[in-house]
């Protein structure tokens, strides 16, 4: 059996539109690391993942895994 290293980070939209200078568009704080990741093996070669939510509520979460540790693809 493989291992696969796993990674989730949190985004918020607005924090991306600063960053491409879109004039009127309210800045916004970076949001923090989700804490306490944890996997599970699931059914039929999945991965059940939970974490404790950033504490600045961002937009969404990006999951990415990698067989070598070096190249990351997202879910």
């Amino acid at each position: 059996m493989g291992r696969n290293l796993i990674r989730v980070s949190a985004v918020m939209a607005v924090a991306a539109l600063v960053v491409l200078g879109l004039p009127g568009v309210a800045s916004a704080a970076i949001p923090t690391v989700p804490a306490g990741l944890t996997a599970v093996a699931g059914e039929s070669e999945s991965v059940i993942l939970s974490w404790t939510a950033s504490s600045n509520t961002p937009t969404n979460y990006d999951v990415e895994y990698s067989p070598d540790g070096f190249v990351f693809t997202s879910t």
